[in-house]
């Protein structure tokens, strides 16, 4: 390994953005449409734990999701054979995220697996949103596979539709011969657990997730309208 790249966890957060014409018009990623749209319940109940031990979401929340970008940049790093350079990160959070990684790499070793893209970006003018697609890569029966990693303590329901959006903006970006037969979830636990969740057939995910698209749209026009302060006044009944 030769390249060092450097990770820097305050950088400004990717944006997915498009031309058109002499304009740059910024798009929504899928994990903001998810974010905005999908409710949460079991982490306002967790966060609500945390405020009754006395504990500060931002810390507890803040290092979960830190570590979980260390690990998808080392697994990067390791697949595009760079050396990275963590000196701007915290230590105990390098260490978690290390242990997770090295179990990662069991994985990958044992699947004989062949990367094809590593951590691409892509933003959409047709579909209308971006994203960064984790892994796509070709398994030892030659199938290609998309897969997305998650650091977490269990894959939730959204997850899966959340992968088809990302087969989508592959499919929408590259429509080569590399097709993608199949969608893996990949949960990895910071104590050496590793969950693998393959899915052949993504149609009824991809039917959420172009249902979820549509009320992203019309919600936006609604708040458009607001914002533009557009609504219809009620008129003062006469005395």
């Amino acid at each position: 390994m030769s390249d060092k790249v450097v990770l820097d966890l305050d950088a400004p957060h990717q944006k997915y953005s498009i031309q058109i014409g002499s304009r740059v018009v910024d798009l929504p990623s899928v994990t903001a449409i998810l974010g905005k749209h999908i409710s949460k319940p079991a982490l306002v109940s967790w966060a609500h734990g945390l405020g009754k031990q006395g504990k500060c979401l931002e810390e507890h929340g803040g290092r979960g999701r830190r570590v979980g970008s260390i690990v998808h940049f080392q697994i990067d790093c390791f697949l595009n054979g760079q050396q990275g350079d963590f000196s701007k990160c915290n230590k105990d959070e390098v260490n978690d995220a290390t242990n997770i990684f090295e179990t990662w790499k069991s994985w990958w070793s044992k699947g004989k697996f062949e990367k094809i893209y590593s951590e691409v970006q892509f933003a959409s003018e047709n579909l209308g949103y971006g994203g960064t697609v984790d892994l796509i890569a070709r398994a030892q029966d030659g199938t290609v596979f998309i897969c997305d990693y998650k650091t977490g303590s269990r894959l939730h329901a959204e997850y899966s539709v959340q992968i088809a959006a990302y087969k989508m903006l592959y499919e929408d970006q590259l429509p080569f011969d590399e097709s993608v037969q199949s969608a893996v979830l990949l949960r990895i636990g910071k104590d050496g657990d590793i969950e693998e969740r393959k899915i052949e057939d993504l149609t009824h995910q991809t039917e959420v997730w172009n249902a979820i698209l549509r009320l992203h749209s019309e919600y936006k026009k609604l708040e458009d309208r607001t914002k533009g302060n557009t609504w219809p006044r009620k008129r003062k009944s006469k005395q």
